[in-house]
């Protein structure tokens, strides 16, 4: 098995996906627009993938719901997002791939094509970002000759949720040597703002 994309998603649950978002236009309302960016997803990556899809769900997330997709599912581990990521890579290196990409469920300017394009660039590259323009990343990708450097990069001094992420990850990656590439910013939903802007946006296409 050459490549593995990861799929970091929860089931949209009112109260429990992009809270931001529902302290502006109410939690229903958050949730509803969560499932839309979820069907985005993988909408754009399946059945058009040719590496394999895993759905990472959070433990208290609804396998039934995420059944739906047809990609296999397992549970995310750990106490913060880093750990979270690193266990997950971790597990996915036993199935042997070339390389693993993750990326999150709340970024809908992300097309199947440039997922195509950043597992290319771990052909070449130990390490691709792609940057949010709030400070974070909506992927990140390794090459698997390099995944004893994942609990280097996803270390537990990262302030994890705040416009710091990316910058700290390229500081760890360079003071690890491990070559870094990055891809064009893109903008995550994670406000009222953000949603209408993208509407705007598909309104203007």
């Amino acid at each position: 098995m050459s490549n593995i994309l990861l799929v970091f998603a929860k089931s949209p649950k009112p109260g429990k996906v992009k809270t931001r978002i529902g302290k502006t236009m109410g939690m229903d309302n958050a949730a509803t627009i969560y499932s839309e960016l979820l069907e985005k997803t993988f909408l754009e990556i399946n059945n058009k993938s040719p590496w394999k899809n895993i759905i990472y769900i959070t433990s208290d997330s609804s396998q039934e719901y995420f059944a739906q997709y047809n990609c296999e599912i397992k549970i995310q581990q750990g106490n913060d997002l880093g750990s979270k990521l690193i266990n997950s890579f971790n597990e996915t290196n036993l199935l042997n791939p070339q390389k693993i990409i993750v990326i999150g469920s709340d970024c809908p300017e992300l097309t199947n094509s440039e997922i195509e394009k950043a597992f290319y660039v771990l052909d070449t590259s130990p390490a691709v970002i792609g940057p949010t323009k709030d400070g974070g990343f909506y992927l990140f990708g390794i090459n698997t000759k390099h995944i004893d450097k994942v609990e280097s990069i996803f270390n537990p001094e990262i302030k994890w949720s705040t416009e710091f992420v990316l910058e700290q990850i390229k500081k760890i990656c360079d003071n690890i040597n491990l070559p870094l590439i990055i891809l064009d910013k893109k903008n995550d939903i994670d406000t009222e703002n953000d949603w209408m802007e993208y509407l705007q946006k598909l309104k203007e296409r």
